[in-house]
């Protein structure tokens, strides 16, 4: 026969590991957002350059182009 100790410590044993185990795969799920994130943000300012080398490039054309539709 199974003594209410055991009863007791079972579930809580089982619900113990089943919570160490939520909390593993959140710290894991945690680390990738957090690489993802990085990543983005470097994308982020790899776009900002390019995007000041757009706006700098039309500053140079636009005269050109205003002066050939206007003559």
């Amino acid at each position: 026969m199974i003594s209410i100790r055991y009863k007791a410590l079972i579930p809580m044993g089982l619900l113990a590991g089943l919570l160490l185990t939520i909390v593993a795969i959140a710290v894991f799920a945690l680390s990738q957002v957090m690489t993802i994130n990085q990543s983005l943000a470097g994308r982020y300012y790899e776009i900002e350059e390019i995007r000041q080398i757009e706006v700098g490039v039309s500053k140079l054309v636009i005269p050109f182009i205003s002066y050939l539709e206007t003559g």
